[in-house]
This record gives structure tokens, C-alpha cells and sequence, in this order.
């Protein structure tokens, strides 16, 4: 479970820059698994229609 605060940039009618930050809030990996400090994620949106 993660907790992602994030911002979104609206360029227009039709599109828009989104990015978010995770941090972990639930970090119990069993075994071999890698835990995770943090995320980033960047994206873009284009409406279509």
C-alpha cells in the first residue's frame, strides 16, 4: 500500500502533465522480495474525443 501525493499541470482543453511521488506506507516483503523506499511516476494525458 502506498501513499501518493502528486500535481497535475491542465496545458489545455485537451491535455495535461501529471507527477506523483509513492512512499511505501505497508513495507513487509516475505522471502526474497525487494522492499521499496519511494517511486516516482511522470506521465502525459491526451483526450482524444
Amino acid at each position: 500500500i502506498f501513499l501518493s501525493p502528486g500535481l497535475q499541470y491542465v496545458g489545455g482543453r485537451r491535455w495535461l502533465i501529471e507527477a506523483s511521488v509513492q512512499f511505501p506506507i505497508v513495507n513487509e516483503p516475505n522471502g526474497t522480495q525487494l522492499g521499496t523506499d519511494w517511486t516516482v511516476s511522470l506521465g502525459t494525458r491526451v483526450l482524444l474525443f
